[in-house]
Protein backbone atom coordinates (compact mmCIF):
# COMPACT_ATOMS: atom_id res chain seq x y z
CA UNK A 1 0.00 0.00 0.00
CA UNK A 2 1.21 3.49 -0.84
CA UNK A 3 1.38 6.10 1.87
CA UNK A 4 1.14 9.78 1.11
CA UNK A 5 3.54 12.06 2.87
CA UNK A 6 2.24 15.24 4.42
CA UNK A 7 3.23 18.43 2.62
CA UNK A 8 3.42 17.01 -0.90
CA UNK A 9 1.52 19.21 -3.35
CA UNK A 10 -1.03 21.97 -2.86
CA UNK A 11 -4.45 21.90 -1.35
CA UNK A 12 -7.46 22.92 -3.38
CA UNK A 13 -7.89 26.11 -1.36
CA UNK A 14 -4.32 27.21 -2.04
CA UNK A 15 -4.83 26.66 -5.77
CA UNK A 16 -8.11 28.63 -5.76
CA UNK A 17 -6.54 31.54 -3.87
CA UNK A 18 -3.59 31.63 -6.30
CA UNK A 19 -5.95 31.53 -9.29
CA UNK A 20 -8.03 34.37 -7.79
CA UNK A 21 -4.95 36.56 -7.29
CA UNK A 22 -3.73 35.78 -10.82
CA UNK A 23 -7.13 36.58 -12.36
CA UNK A 24 -7.27 39.94 -10.51
CA UNK A 25 -3.85 40.80 -11.93
CA UNK A 26 -4.92 39.89 -15.46
CA UNK A 27 -8.15 41.92 -15.16
CA UNK A 28 -6.17 44.91 -13.88
CA UNK A 29 -3.77 44.71 -16.81
CA UNK A 30 -6.66 44.45 -19.28
CA UNK A 31 -8.35 47.48 -17.72
CA UNK A 32 -5.10 49.43 -17.90
CA UNK A 33 -4.72 48.52 -21.58
CA UNK A 34 -8.27 49.70 -22.37
CA UNK A 35 -7.65 53.04 -20.63
CA UNK A 36 -4.35 53.46 -22.45
CA UNK A 37 -6.07 52.93 -25.82
CA UNK A 38 -8.75 55.49 -24.93
CA UNK A 39 -6.12 58.06 -23.93
CA UNK A 40 -4.15 57.41 -27.13
CA UNK A 41 -7.33 58.05 -29.14
CA UNK A 42 -8.03 61.27 -27.20
CA UNK A 43 -4.44 62.43 -27.71
CA UNK A 44 -4.68 61.72 -31.44
CA UNK A 45 -7.89 63.76 -31.67
CA UNK A 46 -6.28 66.64 -29.77
CA UNK A 47 -3.24 66.47 -32.06
CA UNK A 48 -5.50 66.59 -35.12
CA UNK A 49 -7.32 69.62 -33.70
CA UNK A 50 -4.04 71.43 -33.06
CA UNK A 51 -2.74 70.70 -36.56
CA UNK A 52 -5.99 71.79 -38.20
CA UNK A 53 -6.01 74.97 -36.10
CA UNK A 54 -2.46 75.77 -37.11
CA UNK A 55 -3.36 75.16 -40.75
CA UNK A 56 -6.24 77.64 -40.70
CA UNK A 57 -4.25 80.19 -38.70
CA UNK A 58 -1.44 79.95 -41.25
CA UNK A 59 -3.90 80.57 -44.07
CA UNK A 60 -5.27 83.57 -42.18
CA UNK A 61 -1.81 84.99 -41.48
CA UNK A 62 -1.16 85.07 -45.22
CA UNK A 63 -4.02 87.62 -45.49
CA UNK A 64 -3.44 89.41 -42.17
CA UNK A 65 -2.59 92.72 -43.83
CA UNK A 66 -6.22 93.26 -44.90
CA UNK A 67 -8.69 93.15 -41.98
CA UNK A 68 -11.71 93.04 -44.31
CA UNK A 69 -10.36 89.89 -45.98
CA UNK A 70 -9.37 88.45 -42.61
CA UNK A 71 -12.92 88.89 -41.31
CA UNK A 72 -14.23 86.74 -44.18
CA UNK A 73 -12.73 83.65 -42.53
CA UNK A 74 -15.30 83.91 -39.71
CA UNK A 75 -17.89 81.15 -39.73
CA UNK A 76 -20.09 78.85 -37.64
CA UNK A 77 -20.58 75.30 -38.85
CA UNK A 78 -22.11 72.09 -37.54
CA UNK A 79 -20.28 69.66 -39.77
CA UNK A 80 -21.62 71.32 -42.88
CA UNK A 81 -20.18 70.16 -46.14
CA UNK A 82 -17.90 72.82 -47.57
CA UNK A 83 -19.53 75.07 -50.10
CA UNK A 84 -18.38 74.64 -53.64
CA UNK A 85 -15.75 77.23 -54.31
CA UNK A 86 -13.75 78.07 -57.37
CA UNK A 87 -10.58 75.97 -57.51
CA UNK A 88 -7.95 78.59 -56.89
CA UNK A 89 -5.18 76.01 -57.22
CA UNK A 90 -5.67 75.91 -61.01
CA UNK A 91 -7.52 79.18 -61.75
CA UNK A 92 -6.79 82.76 -60.85
CA UNK A 93 -9.03 84.06 -58.09
CA UNK A 94 -9.85 87.30 -56.35
CA UNK A 95 -8.87 87.55 -52.67
CA UNK A 96 -12.49 86.90 -51.65
CA UNK A 97 -12.63 83.78 -53.80
CA UNK A 98 -9.30 82.65 -52.37
CA UNK A 99 -10.66 82.97 -48.82
CA UNK A 100 -13.76 80.96 -49.76
CA UNK A 101 -11.56 78.32 -51.43
CA UNK A 102 -9.19 78.06 -48.45
CA UNK A 103 -12.07 77.86 -45.98
CA UNK A 104 -13.79 75.14 -48.01
CA UNK A 105 -10.50 73.20 -48.21
CA UNK A 106 -10.02 73.49 -44.45
CA UNK A 107 -13.61 72.49 -43.64
CA UNK A 108 -13.19 69.49 -45.93
CA UNK A 109 -10.15 68.37 -43.92
CA UNK A 110 -12.05 68.87 -40.65
CA UNK A 111 -14.98 66.78 -41.93
CA UNK A 112 -12.60 64.02 -43.03
CA UNK A 113 -11.03 63.90 -39.56
CA UNK A 114 -14.23 63.53 -37.51
CA UNK A 115 -17.69 62.20 -38.35
CA UNK A 116 -19.49 64.57 -36.01
CA UNK A 117 -17.87 67.98 -35.77
CA UNK A 118 -18.69 71.64 -35.36
CA UNK A 119 -16.36 74.55 -35.94
CA UNK A 120 -16.52 78.25 -35.23
CA UNK A 121 -14.22 81.15 -35.88
CA UNK A 122 -15.42 84.42 -34.39
CA UNK A 123 -13.91 87.82 -33.93
CA UNK A 124 -13.07 88.53 -30.29
CA UNK A 125 -15.07 91.58 -29.15
CA UNK A 126 -12.95 94.60 -28.41
CA UNK A 127 -10.03 93.65 -30.62
CA UNK A 128 -9.39 94.75 -34.17
CA UNK A 129 -7.88 91.52 -35.41
CA UNK A 130 -8.37 88.84 -32.76
CA UNK A 131 -10.28 85.61 -33.30
CA UNK A 132 -11.41 82.63 -31.25
CA UNK A 133 -11.18 79.33 -33.11
CA UNK A 134 -13.12 76.40 -31.63
CA UNK A 135 -13.38 72.81 -32.90
CA UNK A 136 -15.73 70.32 -31.20
CA UNK A 137 -16.02 66.67 -32.16
CA UNK A 138 -18.06 63.66 -31.09
CA UNK A 139 -20.75 64.28 -28.50
CA UNK A 140 -19.19 67.66 -27.75
CA UNK A 141 -20.06 68.89 -31.26
CA UNK A 142 -23.62 69.73 -30.13
CA UNK A 143 -22.56 71.86 -27.14
CA UNK A 144 -22.10 75.59 -27.11
CA UNK A 145 -19.89 77.88 -25.06
CA UNK A 146 -16.24 77.69 -24.10
CA UNK A 147 -14.25 74.49 -23.90
CA UNK A 148 -13.58 73.42 -20.32
CA UNK A 149 -11.27 70.80 -18.84
CA UNK A 150 -14.19 68.42 -18.24
CA UNK A 151 -15.15 68.34 -21.91
CA UNK A 152 -11.71 67.04 -22.89
CA UNK A 153 -12.31 63.83 -20.94
CA UNK A 154 -15.58 62.54 -22.43
CA UNK A 155 -14.99 59.32 -24.40
CA UNK A 156 -14.49 59.87 -28.12
CA UNK A 157 -15.41 63.51 -28.00
CA UNK A 158 -13.59 66.67 -27.20
CA UNK A 159 -13.16 70.36 -27.71
CA UNK A 160 -10.22 72.50 -28.75
CA UNK A 161 -10.11 76.26 -28.76
CA UNK A 162 -7.41 78.81 -29.30
CA UNK A 163 -7.20 82.59 -29.44
CA UNK A 164 -5.56 84.10 -32.47
CA UNK A 165 -4.24 87.62 -32.70
CA UNK A 166 -2.78 89.34 -35.74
Amino acid sequence: MLAFKKGMGFTLIEVLVAMGILSLGILGAASLQAKALRYVHMADSQRSAVLLSRDLIGRMRANASDLAILAMYGHEGDGDKPEFARNCAVQSCSREQLVAYELSQWLGEVNLTWQSVSTSLRAIPGTESGFLLRIRWGRESKRRGNCTELTHRVGNSGCWQTRVGF
